[in-house]
């Protein structure tokens, strides 16, 4: 049997590309909307709602940037079972006998306004357990390697599939 563990780490690029897109909307929320001196007639009610999407853009920018230089792996795949890091100090190990079934699941929201039309889809893979809540892993920001990641699954799979017979 392997005593193998196979580490995927997060897609670097993706997340320091997200995490400078929400500073910068952050930047441009402080220095033209908020704190502009040409007074753009932004009522009270406007400053409050700029002010929430200002803190969830630097919250999420700055949740990006830690996830670009983490060097701990998102998902280390082991003989006993996933760990699986969802965030920076949030983590679950999953023994392979409690695997109750693996989905790729996507999601697409859609916003159409008058002006335009957005369609932003999500890629999940869900880990089904057979006691607890399921975990998503978010398969857009985390590097695959090609094929590797989903052959690594199945292997494992199978292994303890034929372990727990």
């Amino acid at each position: 049997m392997e005593k193998e563990t196979v580490k995927f780490y997060s897609n670097r690029g993706m997340t320091a590309i997200l995490g400078i897109i929400m500073l910068g909307a952050g930047y441009i929320l402080i220095k033209n909307v908020l704190f502009s001196d040409d007074g753009l007639g932004v009522t009270p009610v406007a400053n409050i709602f700029f002010g929430i999407l200002l803190l969830a853009a630097a919250i999420i920018g700055i949740g990006c940037l830690i996830k670009t230089f983490d060097p701990r792996p998102v998902v280390e795949m082991m003989p006993e079972g996933m760990l699986i890091r969802t965030f920076v100090f949030l983590e679950d190990f999953v023994p392979w006998e409690e695997v109750a079934g693996v989905k790729h699941e996507q999601h697409t929201q859609r916003v159409v306004s008058p002006v335009a039309r957005v369609r932003v889809t999500s890629s999940f893979l869900r880990v089904y357990r057979s006691a607890g809540r399921s975990l998503a892993i978010n398969l857009h920001l985390l590097n695959k390697r090609g094929d590797e990641f989903y052959h690594t699954l199945s292997h494992y799979l199978e292994l303890g599939k034929t372990q727990s017979v």
